[in-house]
């Protein structure tokens, strides 16, 4: 009998094949995660040293112009809760003294057109809507 010869490749070329692919992808994604590692850590402390050179001059900047800000007068004065100087605001609005016949017959003619709207809408509301809007009713 012939010495049978030991194979040192066994009969699997895809399963060798697929090995040879995936081993250089995993190789060189491990050494690119490594850098990336090192590029993110390196970038980090870049940060942090610019940020330490930044910070005193910044602080100094706000210091100055929270300074000019609080030196300036306020110019108001508060009495009894209620602000005097510069005058306050209204607490509650307050309409008009009086209302003119113009604003009258405004609002009726607005009533007028809203009641024709109630129920289905006639044909000719649009242009009730387009002379109103020409009128100085809207804008008062």
């Amino acid at each position: 009998m012939r010495a049978m010869k030991r194979r040192l490749w066994p009969d699997f070329p895809l399963v060798w094949q697929a090995a040879l692919v995936v081993l250089p992808v995993v190789v060189l994604s491990g050494v690119a995660l490594y850098y990336l590692r090192e590029d993110k850590a390196s970038v980090e402390q870049e940060a942090r040293t610019r940020a330490a050179e930044l910070a005193p001059e910044l602080a100094q900047r706000l210091g100055e112009h929270a300074a000019e800000f609080f030196k300036a007068p306020m110019g108001g004065s508060i009495q009894d809760g209620r602000i005097t100087a510069p005058v306050d605001y209204p607490r509650v609005p307050e309409p008009p003294g009086q209302l003119t016949p113009d604003d009258v017959s405004m609002n009726a003619l607005w009533d007028s057109m809203l009641s024709r709207a109630e129920g289905p809408i006639p044909p000719n509301f649009v242009q009730w809507c387009i002379n109103f809007s020409r009128t100085d009713a809207h804008t008062a």
